[in-house]
């Protein structure tokens, strides 16, 4: 790392950062290139799908379960941090309501599994195919961005696109929490007691989630690839 670091990205006269906080941290590390936010973007075709299938997946949730699903995707390790979500949910007022869905493979595989026979909930651990998790995030209620590393998100980034409401850890390294358009969309890095405070405000206010559902939906669609690649050409021609 320290010689990609000296030779590569102190050498370029332009570096791509895909979020604000990225490129602060650089700047806080005296790099002198030019920075560019751009951000990685979501596939057209996810929001544009999530948009119109949303609906679609509600109404299989209104007319075939009740159970409030939260999803969760990522590498079964350390820094994506899924163990916080079972530990929060375990104290939820309202744990025989959910369903957690805990998309991914890792080395923590087993560590997980055991924790969540603890609860008194279903909870799912497989490794899906893309299509097969666009569905499941069109179904999903909350999605819990627990990450204490985290360059951009895009997992969380997709899943908003697709109508799951996120809530979003605030760890000083991880910039999805810029994605957080509401306090009620951000909770304490590391704290369950006010992750699963979070969790079952939105438990008691399916309205507000259906509103703020909206909004993301919305706002996923200013996030297209395809206007993202513009921004990156921009960038290229600039530093010629």
């Amino acid at each position: 790392m320290y010689a990609f670091d000296r030779m590569v990205y102190r050498r370029c006269n332009a570096i791509m950062c895909p979020t604000a906080l990225v490129a602060q941290r650089l700047i806080n590390n005296s790099y002198s290139s030019k920075l560019w936010v751009i951000s990685n973007g979501v596939p057209d075709e996810i929001i544009d799908y999530g948009r119109s299938h949303r609906n679609i997946g509600a109404n299989k949730k209104e007319c075939c379960d009740t159970k409030f699903k939260i999803l969760t995707i990522g590498r079964y390790s350390v820094e994506k941090n899924q163990k916080l979500l079972l530990e929060a949910v375990r104290k939820s007022r309202y744990i025989d309501q959910i369903e957690i869905i805990i998309a991914g493979k890792g080395p923590l595989e087993k560590e997980l599994i055991d924790a969540a026979k603890e609860l008194p909930c279903d909870v799912t651990f497989s490794l899906y195919e893309p299509k097969d998790l666009i569905d499941i995030m069109l179904k999903s209620d909350l999605y819990v961005h627990c990450a204490n590393v985290e360059v951009e998100g895009l997992a969380c980034m997709e899943a908003f696109a697709c109508g799951a409401v996120p809530l979003i850890s605030d760890a000083p390294l991880s910039s999805a929490k810029i994605y957080a358009l509401h306090e009620q969309n951000r909770f304490i890095a590391n704290n369950p007691m006010d992750l699963v405070s979070k969790i079952d405000y939105w438990i008691e206010n399916p309205d507000r989630l259906k509103t703020v559902r909206e909004e993301y939906l919305d706002f996923a669609a200013t996030l297209k690839v395809s206007d993202c690649a513009k921004e990156m050409i921009s960038m290229m021609e600039s530093v010629m």
